[in-house]
């Protein structure tokens, strides 16, 4: 493979992961109910908990 056809084949693999990464959050978030105790990392590793006080927006 060039570089080319690397950085592509990169690309391609960072999209999957991201999809798979925002499929995953969204399946979460959709089970979570009104009233639940929950606890998350934000974008900076730090746990966040909390009680989710809304339903789940539709995607």
């Amino acid at each position: 493979m060039n570089e080319a056809e690397l950085i592509a084949s990169h690309d391609a693999v960072v999209d999957r992961l991201h999809f798979l990464h925002q499929q995953k959050t969204t399946h979460a978030l959709l089970e979570l109910a009104i009233g639940e105790r929950l606890v998350f990392e934000d974008n900076y590793g730090q746990p966040r908990a909390g009680i989710a006080k809304s339903a789940a927006a539709e995607f």
